[in-house]
């Protein structure tokens, strides 16, 4: 299996407790996807580390269903989980920091994929599919996660 790793970082106007609570809530996730995205748990209760995920993502008119894992929760700080269809597994985490009175957000995704289909993604998919997805994705998290904090500051 080869690798590949891509990273984002925004800064957003939300105190990092804020920023966790809204990324740590996968099924949220739908809200800031760049894509059309169904997220649901496998069983209801608390989200914990262990906790699955059966998510349907649409891309270029595709539709990809991948089995999800919560694998990391370190509240205010940092939330990963993995999601795999079979043949691609990626690792998303995210890590946020303090920064004067926001919070800079840092995410990594690591791709897990055959040898094969690495120059692919390199080449083809990463540059002109991927990136900019998680690129419109982040800015919807920014722009979601400041509309939340202006709505807490008039009420």
């Amino acid at each position: 299996m080869a690798k590949l790793v891509n990273k984002f970082s925004i800064e957003v106007a939300a105190s990092p407790k804020e920023a966790y609570a809204y990324i740590s809530d996968l099924t949220r996730h739908t809200e800031w996807s760049a894509a059309p995205l169904a997220l649901k748990p496998v069983k209801e209760g608390a989200t914990a580390v262990g906790s699955q995920f059966k998510s349907v993502g649409t891309m270029m008119g595709k539709q990809f269903k991948n089995d999800v894992i919560i694998t990391e929760l370190k509240p205010s700080s940092k939330f990963s989980f993995e999601a795999t269809d079979g043949k691609v597994t990626a690792l998303h985490e995210f890590s946020i920091t303090p920064q004067g009175d926001g919070s800079v957000i840092e995410r990594k995704e690591t791709l897990e994929l055959s040898a094969m289909m690495k120059p692919i993604f390199q080449l083809i998919a990463g540059p002109f599919i991927a990136k900019p997805a998680h690129r419109k994705a982040m800015a919807k998290l920014k722009a979601n996660l400041a509309r939340k904090a202006s709505i807490a500051s008039e009420g």
